[in-house]
């Protein structure tokens, strides 16, 4: 019977998708090292991210847990990410694998999942090239995993990097920092909370285990974006032993996406989620919770597609320019369906910058009402 572990606080300091729906990864090549088999391997997908990456490798020098080897998968970078990668591989002594890709991918699927095949460790931890960790991520990553026996580490809190250097502590939806510790074990629960926006969906909120990917074909789809979102989904509904811990240990530096392919990629992974999802034996019995995935899915999706506000016939043009004749004799209705959409969203704002207009006036009034509280009494 399937159950839900509470565990001690925690001290918070710092059917399968067909062929084609899954990013195939890069033909494995030999790779020779300097040292025996480690337990962790860090993934590092990398493509024209030469401001960041040298910081991101040196948060994984400087691990207190040594015990790993990083895998950069180069996505036929044309900047000088290449160049500062390489330069890393003395101070890793033999630990660092540079891998470039032939071809340009177009997205971080097939990056991660060559990834997934190079890597020797008994756990995965995927870490974005603009991005950073603290200094003992692996090594808590990796003591939660042995002590609690978990396929999952999955972390509720994380860093945002700011453009101007500062960073600020983030919570995943209703978890916070107070939390315990959780060895989640019941599915339909967390199939649930997932269905709520009760969890954030990042390649790098996560610490799997190899084994466990590969024998429930954990890939990511091929997409150009949102495959980590989806493989997120995967994760969550695969595991059998998924640990929550209200601990940060990543930092994460949000990057601008482009409109166009944002609308191509939402119907691309929707089918490649709903493959996953049906080959899944609980949403045999639970079909609603089936659909209200996919709706979940679709519906957190569709305002990034917005946020540009962008005029109906631009998106009238970019469907047509990414579905093309897909679209068939409705292709009219469609771009009307997303028109409709956005007005919503610009109803949705202005209603929004009403209410927090009419919070701002309450709180100047308050504020007079106040003041002449004060006055009167210092008349009396």
């Amino acid at each position: 019977m399937s159950k839900r572990k509470k565990t001690k606080p925690y001290p918070v300091e710092s059917a399968a998708p067909v062929k084609s729906e899954v990013a195939a990864p890069a033909e494995a090549i030999a790779v020779n090292v300097s040292f025996g088999c480690p337990d962790i391997s860090v993934v590092i997908p990398i493509r024209n991210a030469e401001n960041f990456i040298g910081a991101c490798l040196e948060s994984v020098l400087a691990q207190t847990f040594k015990n790993f080897e990083v895998i950069v998968v180069d996505d036929c970078s044309t900047d000088n990410s290449a160049a500062i990668v390489e330069s890393f591989i003395p101070k890793f002594g033999g630990r660092l694998i540079h891998f470039r890709l032939k071809k340009f991918s177009g997205n971080t699927g097939i990056p991660r999942n060559t990834g997934i095949t190079l890597a020797r460790g008994e756990y995965i931890r995927f870490i974005d090239a603009t991005d950073k960790i603290t200094a003992t991520a692996l090594e808590e990553d990796f003591r939660l995993a042995k002590e609690y026996d978990a396929e999952v580490v999955y972390h509720t809190l994380f860093y945002n990097l700011n453009a101007d250097g500062s960073e600020r502590l983030l919570a995943v939806n209703k978890y916070q920092s107070g939390d315990e510790i959780v060895l989640d074990e019941d599915l339909s629960t967390r199939v649930q909370d997932l269905a709520r926006n009760n969890y954030y969906h990042a390649s790098w909120c996560s610490f799997s285990r190899r084994d466990f990917l590969i024998a429930n074909e954990l890939y990511f789809p091929n997409v150009s974006f949102y495959d980590d979102v989806v493989w997120s989904y995967a994760l969550l509904i695969y595991a059998k032993r998924f640990l929550r811990v209200p601990s940060a240990i990543y930092f994460y530096r949000a990057a601008e996406d482009s409109t166009s392919s944002k609308v191509n990629s939402i119907t691309a992974s929707l089918k490649s989620l709903d493959a996953f999802l049906s080959r899944h034996e609980f949403f045999e019995t639970a079909p609603q919770l089936h659909y209200a995935l996919l709706e979940n899915y679709l519906n957190e999706r569709l305002p990034s597609i917005f946020k540009d506000n962008l005029p109906p016939f631009s998106l009238y043009e970019t469907l047509k320019e990414d579905f093309g004749e897909r679209l068939g004799d409705y292709d009219v209705l469609i771009p009307a369906l997303f028109a409709a959409l956005a007005q919503q969203q610009k109803i949705a704002a202005i209603n929004l910058a009403q209410f927090k207009e009419i919070i701002q006036q309450s709180e100047q009034r308050i504020a007079e009402l106040e003041n002449q509280i004060k006055q009167i009494k210092i008349k009396e």
